[in-house]
């Protein structure tokens, strides 16, 4: 990675700031507690973003019509300049490849690590039942950490 101009602390840094105010926001609302957001960031994105950054789960988040979906389905907020530099970067990344295609490559091991990620979900407690064996523990009915249930 290179920086294209000079800023005050770390990209990923940053990044995990914004994340935090957001998290702050929730529980100041009466949202969640802080717990709950632990516990959402590990089992959702967490998990997400050990294999792909934030731009490349929006994009397959967006199924067949990846990013573009995702910008028509939930807004955009930024300028057209800034949604044309969105959508010509995962052209860049993804163009050549189908969604389901860049969703196979989005799961693959990074390099260094001998496990599939399926293991490495076993091996993580489960927050809702404690069990330990649940290789998908964010995705059971009412307990989906995304869905605005909250867990018991």
């Amino acid at each position: 990675m290179k920086l294209k101009n000079e800023i005050e602390a770390y990209v990923a840094n940053r990044i995990q700031h914004v994340v935090f105010e957001e998290a702050a926001s929730l529980v100041a609302h009466g949202i969640c507690d802080y717990e709950d957001i632990d516990t959402a960031v590990a089992y959702g994105p967490g998990l997400r973003w050990a294999f792909a950054g934030p731009v490349s789960c929006y994009h397959l988040g967006g199924g067949k019509g990846g990013v573009r979906h995702m910008i028509d389905h939930f807004g955009w907020k930024r300028d057209e300049k800034a949604k044309n530099d969105l959508i010509a970067a995962v052209d860049n990344m993804y163009g050549h490849l189908s969604i389901g295609r860049a969703r196979a490559l989005a799961r693959r091991e990074p390099a260094g690590h001998a496990q599939g990620p399926e293991s490495r979900h076993r091996a993580r407690a489960d927050p809702i039942t404690d069990s330990g064996n649940s290789a998908r523990p964010w995705s059971r009915t009412g307990a989906a950490l995304g869905s605005g249930v909250r867990r018991p």
